[in-house]
């Protein structure tokens, strides 16, 4: 009602009141008696003003602590009851940091190890249903304590009053002080030590208590449950050999503290009714700044025009980016409840986690394989933190974000789907967190998504994909070595996409694993195979041709540059690696007049007309298709995709 925190106000406004009075009539009185013993009048109103200004500021300074109880006492009720228990509780709190300066010499070990389980474990083994099975066979320091760990809130509240922290796992769980011994040992320990577990949520009234001796036992009043103990450096000189020990000092905690958590016989009911959200309060995050419209960005299919497979050569290609397939990347901002906690869930039409029977399971293995999606999205995430962290790019990892992505384009044929759901999750990301292509040039970025594949995830790739992806359009890309090794990325340049005659694209229904195709070649030019050297750089020479004749509007020359390069391709690798689908798609397009080569890999093929009488190109063209499609091969006309 309109008298809800009377009595806080009162707290502050009564002392403002008698203090103020004190001061305004004391210093009024002292004017007017300087003024008259030294002759010097003074107007009543400019002495009533500079009392009144004297009295407001020193009443406002001496009252402040008064101010900040009452604003907390109104604020969180529940948490700062009356002035009493509320000025204990801030005084504890402040403590804390003059400790911090003080006692920073002691260690903290948080023992996470444990020889038996806590009830909310055993409960959960019991659960069966869908909405609890994601904490199965999660310890109970690492159940969510609104929206974070146990463990995480309590290295959170006691990192800043020790000089060292170790949190110590130990799959033999040989007892607490067998751990804190072994942490000794290898971290060469020679200080006093605070020892907790990760289920304990602190509570900073209970500061104080860590440093008031150096050997301790802190325990719950009511259930005798140790939460903390304190161990001299004296003491930890000796763990090996200890077989007991009694603390100089036994410490209770009061009845209802937040350390109640670490009570083993904690139910899994418990938790959800009472201790998942117990903390909501201490959540201070400014929601101001917090995304909340889903971020969309898209990354689009690939066909290497000329050169490839140079580009992983330090050669030359010409690429094209195609809007008739791509992968779309949806970033969903957390709510504010969320924290930053980061979610990648699976794409249920590409990468499946769930299947209508044993018979589908097997049919999209054996399709798509084992190799799905998730591992890019995370993969991603990893690189483009790291990179920001290197560069000190500041980004505020504050709010998280939920994301998933969706693709169309057809796997392991050669038109860069992988790095398509990479490259679209690097756009969002940098959206996300308000990063500028001044901040990461579009030259780097595709380096950095190269990196996603190839050092992160192992798959065979050059930077033609990322490029032409983080580009659009036409792109001539010249990946000389000495600008590689010197910047990290080729010279890049955009090309008009109206110099390109009709382009086709063909591709087999039954792909294999483009990235495997690359794998002996490669190790043989980095063996310095001349054979490799030379082909590596006449497919270099392709590429500058290709320009000129497309500059040049030469499509018969560009035709034959296509067949050409097909040609040394196929020479490099031999039939075996190329396979019989891919040889079979080139002879159909030469029999419909047609020049044909990879866009990629393998598994695709990309074709343009090139018969002498141009009025049976279409026909030609119809004819093609319908060759194609009777041996079950996806035949299809390009369209050009130009970044605006």
């Amino acid at each position: 009602g309109l008298f809800a925190g009377y009595g806080a106000t009162f707290i502050r406004d009564a002392p403002f009141a008698g203090i103020y009075l004190f001061f305004y009539e004391g210093f009024k009185s002292w004017a007017n008696e300087y003024s008259s013993m030294h002759y010097k009048p003074v107007a009543n109103a400019l002495i009533n003003l500079g009392s009144g200004v004297t009295a407001g500021i020193a009443a406002t300074c001496i009252t402040q602590p008064f101010d900040m109880l009452k604003t907390r006492m109104q604020l969180k009720p529940t948490i700062y009851k009356n002035l009493v228990q509320s000025a204990r509780k801030v005084y504890m709190y402040f403590c804390s940091f003059s400790f911090s300066f003080t006692m920073s010499n002691k260690a903290l070990v948080i023992v996470a190890s444990t020889t038996k389980e806590n009830q909310v474990e055993i409960d959960i083994k019991s659960i069966y249903d869908p909405n609890y099975l994601k904490y199965r066979g999660v310890p109970k320091g690492l159940l969510p304590v609104s929206g974070k760990p146990a463990l995480s809130w309590l290295y959170e509240d006691l990192k800043g009053l020790f000089e060292k922290v170790f949190i110590v796992t130990d799959a033999y769980n040989e007892g607490v002080f067998r751990d804190v011994a072994f942490v000794k040992r290898v971290k060469l320990l020679e200080q006093d030590v605070v020892i907790t577990f990760p289920s304990v949520l602190w509570d900073s009234d209970l500061n104080n208590e860590l440093f008031r001796s150096s050997s301790f036992t802190l325990y719950t009043s009511d259930t005798n449950m140790p939460i903390a103990y304190g161990l001299s450096c004296e003491e930890i000189a000796h763990l090996e050999e200890l077989d007991k020990w009694s603390p100089k000092m036994t410490i209770p905690v009061p009845n209802g503290r937040l350390v109640a958590y670490a009570n083993p016989d904690i139910s899994f009911q418990e938790y959800l009714d009472h201790w998942q959200d117990c903390l909501r309060d201490r959540l201070r995050i400014d929601t101001s700044h917090l995304q909340t419209n889903p971020i969309h960005q898209r990354a689009y299919a690939r066909v290497g025009l000329m050169g490839n497979p140079s580009d992983g050569f330090f050669g030359k290609t010409m690429s094209l980016l195609i809007s008739n397939f791509w992968a779309e990347v949806t970033l969903i901002p957390n709510r504010p409840e969320e924290l930053e906690t980061i979610t990648i869930l699976p794409n249920p039409v590409s990468d499946p986690h769930s299947f209508l029977s044993m018979a589908c399971l097997a049919g999209v293995s054996e399709i798509d394989g084992y190799e799905t999606g998730d591992r890019l999205l995370q993969a991603c995430c990893k690189v483009f933190y790291r990179h920001c962290q290197a560069q000190k790019i500041p980004i505020n990892t504050e709010q998280g974000f939920t994301v998933l992505f969706e693709t169309n384009i057809p796997r392991q044929v050669g038109l860069a789907g992988s790095s398509a759901i990479i490259t679209a999750l690097w756009k969002a990301l940098m959206v996300f967190y308000g990063v500028t292509e001044k901040q990461i040039p579009l030259e780097l970025q595709a380096s950095l998504v190269l990196k996603v594949e190839q050092d992160e995830l192992g798959i065979a790739a050059g930077l033609q994909d990322r490029v032409i992806q983080s580009f659009g359009g036409l792109v001539y890309m010249d990946f000389n070595k000495e600008h590689m090794e010197k910047h990290g990325y080729g010279k890049y340049e955009r090309l008009d996409v109206s110099l390109l005659p009709k382009m086709w694209l063909a591709y087999v229904a039954d792909p294999e694993d483009s990235g495997k195709v690359h794998s002996t070649v490669k190790q043989r030019f980095l063996n310095g195979d001349q054979e490799i050297i030379k082909a590596m750089q006449k497919f270099a020479s392709f590429t500058d041709q290709a320009r000129y004749a497309l500059e040049t509007h030469n499509h018969q020359s560009f035709a034959q540059l296509m067949s050409a390069n097909f040609d040394l391709r196929r020479q490099v690798y031999g039939d075996a690696v190329v396979g019989a689908p891919n040889l079979r798609m080139i002879e159909l397009a030469r029999q419909h007049n047609c020049a044909a080569k990879f866009p990629g890999s393998g598994g695709a093929v990309i074709g343009m007309w090139n018969g002498q009488d141009k009025s049976t190109e279409e026909k030609d063209l119809l004819n093609l298709r319908f060759a194609l499609e009777r041996e079950g091969f996806v035949f299809m006309i390009l369209l050009p995709k130009v970044y605006e």
